[in-house]
């Protein structure tokens, strides 16, 4: 494999045959601002591309990501989920650089930062991590913490009753020291916290739980007995499989891969949304939520006793307890609703993702705007207000901008915007909010969204990467450089073998210094092409001669190429008993044969014409009689000077060769078989 190198020499000059797209950009680019050295290139090849007039002065960091514009994603994550999760009265988020953060109530070592239980009301301490590892997800739950690592390890620490941090016991760890116990090697992808129990998703995309044991909530058919390392969960279907988990206070659902959800566990409010006739608790997943005729769901999440879905067309329906009105479609009571209904909007808006608190629901739009509805106590709604609503209400983003991810708790909310800032609201109790505007008791709220106090990098966002592990896997599709002051950068990957054929586009991030982000889109920069092993633009596999540059046709396939000009031509290139190299002058294997009986009958019926020459000549001379080839050559032989004796064995050798010839040819014709090598060369006459 060659080194292809891509040299995005940030300074912007661009191919016409290109598209550009500029987001969350203040400055006007060229539209003719990318520019590669080639449109084509193979799997394995070399490439160079240049961006100019790049004239911004701080920029801290470059990031790229080249998209395959084709490619099929297996099961794609929720934008945004889990780069900032709300706890009980804590709350946890992802830095731009791959660290994590906790502030709030540190009761139990919740925050994992090694602290002696203090309530800490702004991001102090990182959270300690294991070993040689990372987390790309952060969780948040009622005392505990959960995190999953870059290599899927998943570690739970803080309070561990009921055995819910999932490590064989229920001895407190303050630090992310022990990984969840699971039976075999599990590569973990998603998790959920409920209120003593948790759940998550491997690789392979089964479910496991483990914790509390509460009226089925596990899912493991024993509604008695809590598990302390994980168990596996069996799905309704037997080709079911999970792609995201939502674990309530006492019940659990599953998003699976044909948009279904199958909820089990507690459905004393209706919870298990499967329906009207039963509020009977499932100990094992048996059944599947009603949703709306025609639809599927594509985000689901659950709160203390109700469950909020997204669906495919981007409407919500949600179903269960009711009391504050989050169910969002009005009006609230303490009567559940037993099978999922649409939440109540006045406007026709698209929704990308859901998150169920314990008593309020809050939700992002495709343009980044949040609504939430349901309980208002502490402001938890965003909406400078403290009044209860049971239909969505906008959350106040004067603030703020688009938002990228959002996460509700008991009383309090929080959200990470476009530009990488956290934000939260609601009650205040512990620091949950991370203000520091010494807000830490539990009287004390805000009623919009308000920003945390931190004056380091961004927090972890989608408008641009994610945190520095995501763009330093060893991917050739992404990766990042420091500013070195040129503003030039040189960016050296890999196209490897079975990359995915296709146009490719690719997306430049700029991470300003004042924390900021800009980011372009160019489209169409390049095509990745199947392998072409020996450069002669046809790819290998339509490639009859892949390690030939002068063939590549074979239309007979007989072996030989279609192009007079190349090597081993095909003289009958649609014939494939025929070949003839031109060069060559020696046809088929049957032409071969025939043109070989030819000069053997050639050279016999010469000799034969001899003999009656010799014969006819003696006869008109003297009349005589011959009877034996010394007869026939004798007088004449004698009179030139010949040998009769050597003449005539001479001439009885040919006689018996021409008879020997003329059986192996009846032979080989009968057999129809070519004619050894032997029998072809001039020596044998």
């Amino acid at each position: 494999m060659r080194k292809a190198t891509i040299v995005l020499v940030l300074l912007f000059c661009l191919s016409s045959l290109n598209t550009f797209q500029a987001s969350n950009v203040n400055h006007q680019f060229s539209e003719d601002a990318f520019k590669c050295s080639q449109q084509n290139v193979s799997e394995g090849a070399s490439i160079d591309c240049e961006i100019t007039d790049l004239n911004f002065t701080n920029v801290n960091q470059i990031r790229y990501r080249f998209v395959a514009d084709e490619f099929d994603q297996e099961i794609k994550s929720v934008p945004g989920k889990n780069l900032i999760s709300t706890g009980y009265v804590h709350t946890c988020a992802i830095l731009d650089n791959a660290s994590t953060m906790c502030w709030g109530s540190d009761g139990d070592g919740r925050l994992g930062n090694g602290g002696e239980d203090n309530t800490i009301s702004k991001p102090t301490d990182y959270v300690i991590n294991p070993e040689g590892e990372t987390f790309k997800s952060i969780h948040a739950g009622h005392e505990n913490t959960c995190g999953i690592t870059d290599s899927g390890k998943l570690y739970c620490w803080g309070n561990n009753n009921n055995g819910k941090n999932g490590i064989g016991s229920t001895n407190t760890e303050k630090l992310p020291f022990t990984p969840v116990t699971f039976e075999q090697d599990t590569i973990i992808e998603k998790i959920s916290i409920g209120l003593y129990h948790s759940c998550a998703i491997d690789s392979e995309n089964a479910v496991w739980c483990w914790g509390r044991a509460w009226n089925g909530n596990l899912g493991s058919g024993d509604d008695a007995t809590d598990q302390y390392t994980p168990v596996k969960v069996e799905l309704p279907g037997a080709n079911d499989f999970a792609t995201e988990i939502a674990a309530g206070e006492r019940f659990t659902c599953a998003l699976l891969g044909n948009g279904a959800i199958s909820c089990w566990g507690y459905d004393g409010n209706y919870q298990l949304g499967d329906s009207l006739e039963t509020t009977a608790d499932q100990n094992t997943p048996q059944s599947y939520v009603s949703l709306p005729s025609g639809r599927i769901a594509v985000d689901v999440d659950a709160g203390q006793h109700h469950a909020c879905a997204v669906l495919d067309n981007g409407s919500i329906v949600c179903w269960g307890h009711n009391n504050y009105g989050m169910l969002g479609f009005g009006p609230y009571s303490s009567i559940a609703n037993s099978l999922p209904q649409y939440i109540n909007t006045t406007q026709n808006v698209s929704f990308t993702q859901v998150s169920a608190g314990y008593d309020h629901t809050c939700a992002l739009l495709e343009n980044g705007t949040g609504m939430c509805w349901g309980r208002n106590t502490h402001g938890q709604l965003g909406n400078d207000s403290t009044t209860n609503t049971d239909y969505p209400v906008y959350i106040n983003q004067s603030q703020t901008g688009p938002l990228i991810a959002i996460s509700t708790s008991y009383l309090h909310t929080c959200a990470i915007n476009a530009s990488g800032g956290a934000f939260c609201w609601g009650s205040a109790n512990s620091g949950a909010l991370g203000n520091s505007v010494n807000h830490h008791k539990s009287w004390a709220y805000e009623l919009a969204p308000t920003p945390v106090t931190w004056s380091g990098m961004a927090w972890s966002g989608t408008i641009g990467p994610v945190a520095d592990k995501e763009w330093n896997t060893g991917s050739w599709l992404k990766g990042y450089m420091q500013n070195d002051g040129t503003n030039t950068y040189n960016i050296s990957i890999d196209i490897p073998l079975g990359s995915i054929y296709g146009n490719y586009s690719v997306e430049i991030y700029m991470l300003m210094k004042d924390g900021q982000r800009n980011s372009a889109t160019f489209q169409n920069v390049f095509k990745v092409l199947e392998k072409d092993s020996d450069g002669d633009s046809v790819v290998d596999s339509e490639d009859a001669f892949p390690n030939d540059t002068s063939q590549w046709a074979d239309t007979d396939n007989d072996g030989y190429g279609d192009n007079p000009n190349g090597t081993n031509p095909d003289a009958y290139p649609d014939d494939p008993e025929r070949w003839e190299l031109i060069d060559a002058g020696i046809g088929s294997e049957a032409e071969s044969r025939l043109s070989n009986q030819a000069i053997y009958i050639g050279v016999g019926l010469m000799l034969v014409l001899t003999f009656f020459l010799f014969r006819f000549s003696s006869k008109k001379s003297d009349k005589k009689e011959y009877s034996s080839s010394v007869d026939v050559f004798g007088i004449d032989g004698v009179a030139q000077g010949a040998d009769l004796t050597e003449v005539s064995e001479q001439v009885d050798a040919v006689v018996n060769q021409l008879e020997n010839l003329k059986d192996t040819i009846s032979e080989l014709e009968t057999k129809n078989e070519p004619l050894e090598d032997e029998y072809r060369s001039k020596d044998k006459f």
